[in-house]
């Protein structure tokens, strides 16, 4: 009798231990955390991050990270490269009963800002192979699904001329089956789906299938962009063609494949209703408006006049060092859309 009152409390004091130990390694962790992921960030060569706080879901095997910003260490373009309001870092339980273990990550409203300066050190491009090892350390296991909502990417190129710049609002998107190998299925295993919106009017979508294990990576992707409002990119039509968009409306359709030792594909961008200047700007040049006059001109000739749409269809192949894109089938595509038939807004029928 005395022996199982023993047992009992024995049992039960080892039951308040754990307790104890879980309820103080809850409060804990999220501390531990936070200093053990500033330090990781810490160890980027030309970057430095920092995070606000931490709040660990042990229920889930995860935690969430909040307020993260990643930027360059001299902050010399003033804003930052990665932020995130929200990163949750979590175990992909439908893949552990499955028998695989890996995880899955979920950004809420991330800003990437890409700038592109002539000194390759002052540029905000890309990092370094030491991020992969910092990744590896705050997620040590292999990230199966990756998941933004209500992301925001900006581009800009500051050359010699005036700057560019293009941003993509709203970015939603999710990449899944990213640690999967070729299987009997599918060749491609891993997938994205991507939208976003390209300078407030353009409305833009990714898909693509491709399997990220193999070099060069193999791959299957379109992408489709409707309705951009030409003034929206007028600095960037000034420098490549001299010319303003006083109306219109721009859709670029898109597909590329790869092959045994590269790629093939296609490009097809349409303008339609386009109205390229106003001849009554007195800030124009004499050589300018004659530029633009001869322009105008010539797109309205090979214009096809029943849909008002220029168009073309530029196809292009290559390995990845030397891609080659086909002069001859753009004129006759612009020739065939301008006289023949209107080159249909879509992705071709494959």
């Amino acid at each position: 009798m005395g022996s199982s009152r023993r047992v009992k409390r024995f049992g039960m004091l080892t039951i308040l231990l754990i307790a104890t130990l879980l309820v103080v390694a809850r409060l804990y962790l999220p501390h531990f955390l936070k200093w053990h992921v500033n330090k990781t960030l810490d160890r980027l060569p030309d970057y430095q991050g920092h995070v606000e706080s931490i709040d660990v879901e042990l229920y889930r095997g995860a935690y969430r990270i909040e307020q993260f910003v990643l930027r360059k260490r001299d902050n010399s373009n003033k804003q930052d490269f990665l932020s995130s309001q929200f990163i949750d870092l979590s175990v992909e339980w439908r893949a552990l009963l499955r028998g695989k273990l890996v995880g899955e990550v979920e950004m809420e409203r991330p800003e990437l800002n890409l700038i592109l300066r002539k000194s390759v050190g002052d540029s905000q491009i890309t990092l370094k192979k030491e991020w992969t090892d910092v990744v590896q350390d705050l997620f040590p296991i292999d990230i199966n699904r990756f998941e933004v909502t209500k992301g925001e990417l900006t581009y800009r190129h500051e050359g010699d001329k005036q700057p560019i710049s293009f941003s993509v609002s709203n970015v939603n998107g999710v990449a899944s089956e990213l640690s999967n190998r070729k299987t009997e299925q599918s060749e491609l295993p891993s997938t994205i789906q991507a939208t976003g919106l390209l300078q407030k009017s353009g409305v833009c979508s990714f898909s693509a299938r491709f399997n990220a294990l193999t070099r060069p990576a193999r791959f299957s992707g379109s992408f489709e962009m409707k309705d951009l409002a030409l003034p929206q990119v007028n600095t960037f039509l000034e420098q490549l063609a001299g010319v303003d968009a006083e109306s219109g409306k721009l859709d670029i359709f898109a597909r590329a494949d790869s092959r045994q030792k590269g790629f093939r594909g296609y490009l097809k961008p349409i303008a339609r209703q386009v109205k390229l200047l106003s001849l009554k700007n007195d800030q124009d040049s004499p050589l300018d408006l004659v530029w633009q006059s001869l322009v105008a001109a010539v797109a309205e000739v090979f214009t096809n006049q029943r849909h008002d749409q220029f168009a073309t269809e530029i196809e292009f192949s290559g390995d990845y060092r030397e891609p080659e894109s086909d002069i001859w089938s753009a004129v006759t595509s612009i020739l065939e859309n301008a006289f023949i038939k209107a080159l249909p807004r879509g992705l071709n029928r494959e």
